[in-house]
């Protein structure tokens, strides 16, 4: 079965309501509610990272998370297809894409 993944902050912070309800960990309560435990781990993570103050003193301020999700398969009943356009710039690539590329897609962009 394939795991849900969230979607925006607001699902993050139902999702984790449920968990600190629930008594169970987060490993846990995702896989017994179909979420994606990764998934609902790096938003944990994220909006703890925003709340800390220490973490705006010594780092960048995190404004959000962009989490790719793809919505649908294409017509062709290939790969999902993923755009991010940003600044003028666009990004396209197909679930056969892979990490390391996509590591070195990122480390390039960071240094521009």
């Amino acid at each position: 079965m394939s795991k849900r993944k969230i979607i925006d902050e607001s699902d993050a912070r139902v999702c984790l309501a449920g968990v600190l309800g629930s008594g169970l960990s987060l490993r846990e309560w995702s896989r017994a509610n179909g979420i994606d435990g990764r998934s609902l781990h790096m938003w944990r993570l994220a909006l703890e990272r925003r709340a800390a103050p220490s973490a705006r003193a010594s780092g960048p301020l995190v404004r959000g998370v962009v989490e790719l999700v793809p919505r649908a398969e294409t017509l062709s009943g290939g790969s999902a297809r993923y755009v991010l356009a940003l600044a003028g710039a666009r990004l396209e690539f197909d679930d056969n894409a892979s990490p390391s590329m996509l590591r070195c897609v990122v480390e390039a962009l960071r240094a521009c």
